[in-house]
């Protein structure tokens, strides 16, 4: 099969022990950035989570647009990791909001 056509495919599963797919991707081909965010297994909040990264993950990108520092690969592996920080404590700071226990 050729599929010259695509740039890209992305795909979520449920899985079968989930009623519900808390899995979320970030396509960015533009920037050549892909961000798949789990859902964290079902965990409460999961979903809320995966959102939340690929939403911090598309500002990121969007803020610098146009910038010269989107053609230099240390420089989005640098937003890369700023917008999953800023990702990990928004979702650190609403499941102690919420009083979601995480183990």
């Amino acid at each position: 099969m050729n599929f010259s056509y695509l740039s890209f495919a992305a795909l979520t599963d449920v899985g079968v022990k989930r009623s519900s797919n808390q899995d979320a991707i970030l396509p960015l081909p533009q920037y050549s950035v892909y961000c798949p965010a789990d859902g964290m297994g079902g965990v409460q909040g999961g979903e809320e989570a995966s959102q939340n990264t690929v939403e911090l993950m598309e500002k990121s990108f969007e803020d610098l647009d146009g910038s010269d520092l989107l053609g230099d690969v240390m420089a989005k592996s640098q937003v890369v990791q700023k917008a999953a920080d800023s990702a990990s404590q928004r979702i650190k700071q609403r499941s102690d909001e919420q009083g979601i226990i995480v183990e």
